[in-house]
């Protein structure tokens, strides 16, 4: 057989391999990308064609992937690899000089970091929640609305007629308060206040920037808010480092908050503590720079940061502190940081004059929140309990790793803080971190990890002092030090993606949807005049359905035949909403009534876990439950309805 033959004869089994080995290729590919997604977000599932396909296991699409690597490999892919890699190694030769100078210009660090902030602002606005779900995201999105009508009281006038103890507290949903007398006058002079009314409980600043979104972008105007905040949290967390003196620093620990699951799960829910992180994070950012304009912005950013969450001023004089060192360390230039100063005291008395005017006007008194006597909730005791909690749940979310970003912060000296020119900012983020801290310690005994988010406007520092650490290390051995930093580093951004399908993040979106879902199921199932009992849907079903609602946990126990009774009797019919978790404690509170027969019977309704019960039925009506479809549906922006009332008919 000549060569050309053999040749021939051979032809169709190198073609073969040759498409074995490109086709094994891609699937290696295409099974490492499938296994990354799925390892990360959860997940996924949509239909093509009418056909469903879905996929929650990494672990098969990792087999496939190395079952085809293997292939690969065996076809040729060794010296494909090989080759592929002495390209690669000739272009980072080639391109090493370029880069080094781009990195130690800080284009690298801003591109990653400028990259990571678009990513959060895209998928946030994408997959976060556009409803007013429980207590917070309603009390939050109502309150706007109230600021939007240029008022912040809600009249319910009909409440002056009800018989029953306390009627303004049940008529008063999650995040909202009665309206309180004025107890507190100057120069004579006291606001007058509706005692029928109710009022939000929750602070201004975060409702005015959802006002503010809706003003500009309509009904989905206020969803954007949070996304918004998060990427500025990541994006000033980068600054703050920056003007410590390294790029890399400030990239490091963008990063690191970017994969903390606290902050990734408030990215993605309508509640304050993202926005108020971020205004915090770039008030430090600019009281770090040398300019009038940085202390302007530091300015507004502390007076957004005081609206939001009052209970932070008490962090104020150790901003004076850090104010009157940064003039101590200028003499040359002393008037101009003295006018910095006082363009940031300025700003933080004008939001505290603020808040307490607002108090003043919607409780009464202007040294009181809508959650009344604040210092009900702190006590000492509290110190033990909070300590091993909060111990643990960051241990859990960070690993014990993260707390050497808290030791680097106690320890702003030159070995850990090489790269930092100032370390006197070290010390002051030391101290801030410290007070809050303190202060969350004695706060209320709290149930689970996700309050971590108290904590989310020290984030920056901490992850600042892990990225330190992180470069102190890199410089003790040119190998094994880089190393052991990459591996501390990535442990930590290892185990805070991990949570991201474990609490659900990228479904908060969904979760939250079931809110003015269900909501609408209630507005068709009940007429106009008439209430609905209920605790956890006690806002959405007021926001959504048009339905006056009565909190079932502010009821006397004694009172609920006769309360609804007496509402029958002037035409409002009595209906409750609840969530299947909530049922037995209902049914224990009303222990004793006829009506809780109601309530251990069938429904009227369900709607995944929640179900709708007809309290106006006859004893012993026989009752067929609908079983309401739960259908995932692309997320949308719901209209309010108009405000709710209540007629008396006699």
């Amino acid at each position: 057989m000549t060569d050309a033959t053999r040749d021939a004869a051979s032809a169709p089994k190198r073609d073969a391999r040759s498409r074995i080995h490109r086709w094994s290729a891609a699937f290696t590919l295409l099974g490492g990308i499938w296994t990354f997604v799925v390892a990360v977000w959860g997940g996924f599932s949509f239909t093509v064609f009418g056909i469903l396909l879905r996929s929650h296991d990494w672990r098969r699409p990792l087999i496939v992937s190395v079952l085809a690597f293997a292939i690969f490999y065996l076809t040729g892919g060794r010296s494909t690899i090989a080759a592929q890699a002495d390209v690669v190694r000739t272009g980072v030769s080639a391109a090493w000089p370029h880069l080094v100078r781009i990195w130690r210009r800080g284009y690298v660090q801003l591109a990653v970091t400028v990259l990571i902030a678009g990513a959060l602002l895209i998928v946030g606005i994408l997959r976060g929640s556009t409803a007013a779900g429980g207590s917070d995201s309603y009390g939050y999105l109502s309150e706007a609305e109230l600021w939007l009508k240029g008022r912040l009281a809600i009249s319910q006038p009909w409440v002056k007629d009800v018989p029953w103890p306390n009627a303004v507290w049940g008529f008063a949903p999650l995040g909202y308060t009665p309206s309180r007398q004025t107890r507190f006058t100057l120069g004579g002079y006291g606001p007058t206040q509706d005692p029928w009314a109710i009022v939000p409980t929750y602070s201004a600043g975060f409702p005015m920037l959802m006002a503010l979104g809706k003003a500009i972008g309509g009904v989905c105007g206020p969803f954007v808010v949070v996304p918004l905040s998060g990427a500025l949290l990541i994006l000033s967390t980068y600054l703050i480092g920056l003007r410590l003196g390294s790029p890399t620093l400030g990239m490091l620990a963008a990063i690191l908050v970017a994969a903390s699951p606290p902050f990734l799960l408030m990215h993605f829910v309508n509640m304050s503590d993202v926005p108020v992180a971020a205004a915090f994070t770039l008030a430090c950012a600019g009281i770090l720079g040398t300019t009038v304009r940085s202390a302007i912005g530091a300015s507004v950013a502390m007076a957004l940061v005081l609206l939001i969450r009052p209970n932070l001023a008490p962090l104020f004089p150790i901003f004076l502190l850090w104010l009157g060192w940064r003039v101590l360390q200028h003499p040359s230039d002393r008037k101009r940081h003295i006018w910095r100063a006082v363009i940031v005291i300025a700003g933080v008395g004008g939001a505290l004059v603020t808040t307490m005017l607002m108090y003043w006007f919607t409780y009464g008194t202007p040294f009181e929140s809508g959650y009344g006597n604040t210092a009900a909730y702190f006590s000492l005791s509290h110190v033990a309990p909070n300590a091993r909690n909060y111990a643990g749940w960051f241990t859990e979310v960070h690993t014990a790793l993260g707390f050497l970003g808290l030791l680097a912060l106690a320890l702003p000296v030159r070995a850990l803080w090489r790269d930092v020119a100032d370390r006197s900012a070290v010390a002051v983020f030391a101290l801030l971190t410290a007070g809050v801290v303190a202060e969350f310690l004695v706060y209320l005994e709290l149930d689970n990890s996700s309050y971590l988010r108290f904590f989310l406007v020290c984030y920056p520092f901490i992850m600042l002092g892990l990225a330190s650490l992180a470069m102190t290390l890199r410089r003790i051995h040119r190998v094994i030090g880089l190393a052991v930093a990459s591996v501390l580093v990535m442990v930590v951004i290892g185990r805070g993606l991990s949570l991201v399908p474990v609490w659900h993040i990228l479904n908060q979106g969904t979760i939250e949807a079931a809110y003015p879902e269900v909501a609408e199921h209630v507005r068709n199932a009940t007429p106009h005049n008439s209430v609905v009992l209920a605790m956890n849907h006690s806002g959405s079903i007021r926001y959504y359905a048009g339905r006056v609602t009565m909190r079932w946990d502010n009821l006397q126990a004694d009172w609920l035949d006769r309360a609804v009774a007496w509402m029958a009797e002037r035409g409002v019919h009595t209906y409750a909403l609840l969530d299947e978790f909530e049922l037995p404690e209902v049914i224990r509170h009303f222990k004793g009534q006829q009506l809780v027969a109601i309530l251990e019977g069938p429904p009227v309704f369900r709607y995944g876990n929640k179900v709708f019960f007809d309290l106006g039925l006859p004893p012993g009506a026989h009752v067929d439950t609908i079983e309401l479809p739960v259908i995932d549906r692309p997320l949308k922006c719901w209209v309010p309805a108009e405000p709710p009332h209540l007629v008396w008919k006699h």
